[in-house]
């Protein structure tokens, strides 16, 4: 099993714990794995690599089912800005922000789970902590994922 594959594994596992408890904060933890399965995939695209085609299917179908819990989870990304006094915060908020990203452009819900407006708020954070603290981008992360860039100035 490739990295890519064993983090959308182990979303999967958190996002079907999640769901059972209805615990938004779990959720959360299952979008950072997206992210780092995007980010452990280097110049491939979780959205269409072929190698986790499988895992990618099966999160989808469970995140599909979980558009609520997954709204209350995206937007609470930048609460882990605040939550936690670890350098890793910034990493794994933007991770999970990247997480959201890739089940929306797999197409997963019809419609976002989460309105422009509140997700402009989580961004909003995200964009002043990001210039307070830019942070090394792992070169998996797409280039439109302009969050983990610090906006020109």
């Amino acid at each position: 099993m490739t990295d890519a594959a064993a983090f959308l594994a182990a979303a999967l596992d958190r996002l079907t714990a999640a769901a059972a408890q209805d615990w938004p904060a779990t959720a959360r933890t299952a979008l950072i794995n997206v992210g780092l399965a995007e980010a452990a995939l280097g110049a491939e695209s979780l959205v269409t690599a072929p190698s986790v085609a499988a895992e990618r299917e099966a999160l989808k179908a469970a995140a599909a089912d979980t558009e609520r819990l997954i709204a209350r989870a995206a937007a609470n990304i930048d609460t882990l800005l605040t939550q936690r006094d670890d350098d890793s915060a910034l990493e794994d908020a933007l991770l999970a922000r990247t997480g959201y990203q890739d089940l929306l452009d797999m197409g997963t819900w019809p419609e976002p789970p989460l309105d422009d407006f509140h997700l402009g708020e989580v961004d909003e954070e995200l964009a002043d902590a990001v210039a307070a603290s830019p942070p090394t981008v792992p070169p998996g992360i797409p280039p439109e994922h302009t969050w983990w860039r610090p906006a020109p100035k």
